[in-house]
């Protein structure tokens, strides 16, 4: 008796907890991402960011095949702008761009030009976006379809720092498409 109703209870407070208000938390949430634009950027992101002395960044998707900024895209660049607004005049905006496949491998040193022009184009509709916004803000761009050449990495040029950085976040491990078609906007300020 004692282990029927417990059965019972069990079951009853399962089927609660299934069919409890997720779609409020989701809203709530999808809310608070709205509002503030580093709510949607990936932890590995944030800490790159961090990395580089940048607490205002974001995240955008690409389409497959596309180097064109979607409307949400736009929004979240636009929101990137605004929260800088009042916090200082820009040093720099970086911006890293994916093509359709993941970062090269040591073993595969490169990917398609295809997919290097492509990640360049991503890169591109960025940067002019950008400028359309303010021409003054100097926009540095990384092409993560591209390993840096050894004299980069012997010189630690900020593009192959930042490649490394990805690499032991983990966003470029071999078969990873975490970041393929997207590409990870930070603003460093003066």
């Amino acid at each position: 008796m004692i282990q029927n109703i417990f059965k019972i209870a069990l079951a009853t407070s399962l089927i609660a907890a299934c069919s409890s208000k997720p779609k409020d938390v989701a809203t709530q949430t999808e809310k608070e991402k709205q509002a503030d634009p580093s709510a949607q950027v990936s932890m590995e992101a944030k800490q790159l960011a961090a990395e580089n002395e940048s607490q205002i960044l974001t995240e955008i998707s690409f389409r497959k095949g596309s180097a064109e900024l979607s409307p949400l895209s736009r929004q979240k660049l636009e929101k990137l702008l605004k929260s800088v607004q009042n916090q200082g005049e820009i040093e720099q905006i970086r911006v890293i761009s994916w093509a359709d496949k993941a970062y090269p491998t040591k073993e595969v040193r490169e990917l398609s030009d295809d997919q290097k022009k492509l990640a360049d184009e991503r890169n591109h509709s960025i940067q002019t976006y950008l400028m359309t916004k303010d021409k003054r803000i100097p926009v540095e761009a990384v092409n993560m379809a591209v390993r840096p050449s050894t004299l980069n990495n012997l010189w630690g040029s900020p593009d192959s720092r930042i490649k490394k950085s990805l690499e032991s976040l983990g966003l470029t491990n071999v078969g990873s498409q975490a970041k393929a078609s997207q590409a990870i906007i930070m603003v460093e300020l003066d």
